[in-house]
């Protein structure tokens, strides 16, 4: 099986030759995978870390950039995942192949969302299938995905802890949920869900404290506070 160095040297090739995929597509995947020191977001970090991380978190983090770049470019949602699991395979990664796959498949039988097979497979984490859902609910399943990767590539950069991941996911799922219109109580109702089946983010008291108050300034706090506490660490590197 090829190194996580050379899948991810060799992933800008991942939309080259179909024709849905546009040039500034393409554009835009060679950038991200270009792998310059002077941009975090262009997985330099992740590459450098290759041979000390795990395979999966790799992986998913590779998956979840790829879906969301070729949704957010109009790519169906029966394809993307076709698309991205034969790209995989190239590289012998059969998890990820499979994984892949199932949720194609799925969507192809039942017409299925996208969040319920993820949490089905060896593939998806919970920080995944936890953004899935709010992608899905706000119709804003790209913009998630990438989210997602982001989150996944921090959280091996600077070694955020799962409470912190938690905090983080409950306030952009929130804040998504909020400019999308969502009433208080069907805000608590998606974000209570989701942590205890994925035991991810506060306690259920806590979700309706800020959901019925619909009041950002607890969470922006919170999140400030981690954000110096990533320079923090980041700096004494």
């Amino acid at each position: 099986m090829p190194s996580n160095k050379a899948m991810l040297a060799g992933w800008k090739d991942v939309f080259r030759g179909h024709p849905i995929v546009n040039k500034a597509m393409r554009r835009a995947i060679a950038k991200k995978t270009n792998l310059r020191i002077d941009n975090l977001k262009d997985f330099n970090a992740l590459y450098s870390l290759s041979s000390e991380v795990n395979d999966k978190a790799i992986e998913e983090i590779l998956a979840c950039y790829t879906l969301g770049e070729l949704i957010g470019r109009g790519v169906s949602l029966y394809s993307v995942f076709k698309i991205t699991g034969d790209k995989f395979m190239e590289f012998k990664r059969k998890v990820p192949y499979d994984s892949l796959y199932h949720i194609h498949n799925s969507i192809e039988k039942i017409s299925s969302s996208v969040a319920n097979p993820m949490n089905e497979t060896k593939l998806f984490s919970p920080v995944s299938v936890y953004l899935a859902n709010i992608g899905e609910i706000t119709s804003s399943l790209d913009s998630t995905l990438k989210k997602t990767a982001d989150v996944l590539e921090s959280k091996i950069e600077y070694g955020i802890n799962d409470k912190e991941i938690g905090t983080m996911l409950f306030a952009y799922g929130f804040k998504k949920l909020f400019d999308a219109g969502l009433p208080p109580n069907g805000m608590e109702n998606v974000l209570r869900g989701l942590s205890e089946n994925l035991s991810i983010g506060p306690a259920p008291e806590v979700i309706k404290l800020i959901t019925s108050s619909c009041n950002l300034d607890s969470l922006e706090s919170q999140l400030t506070e981690i954000n110096k506490n990533f320079e923090r660490k980041y700096s004494q590197d």
